[in-house]
């Protein structure tokens, strides 16, 4: 069975990232985004919560669920 990846979270990899982004977003306006790009995101955060909406009904979680519990078993994993 593959291991799952983990981050690292003592990394120093990322340092700074989250002040970055937030530097960068407060710098910039709502009306600075190409209006395509807007209409981007609306799309991908549509499309998000369609996916969401469909995978919270759907049977293959409860397949993918069942397979790891008996894998788990099987294999004697925490």
């Amino acid at each position: 069975m593959v291991k799952a990846y983990t981050p690292n979270i003592h990394s120093e990899k990322g340092k700074g990232l989250t002040k970055y982004v937030a530097e960068f977003v407060s710098r910039n306006k709502f009306n600075s985004i190409p209006k395509k790009v807007v209409e981007l995101g609306k799309k991908h955060i549509l499309d998000g919560f369609g996916l969401a909406i469909a995978g919270s009904v759907a049977r293959t979680g409860e397949y993918l669920f069942k397979h790891i519990k008996k894998m788990q078993l099987k294999e004697k994993l925490p």
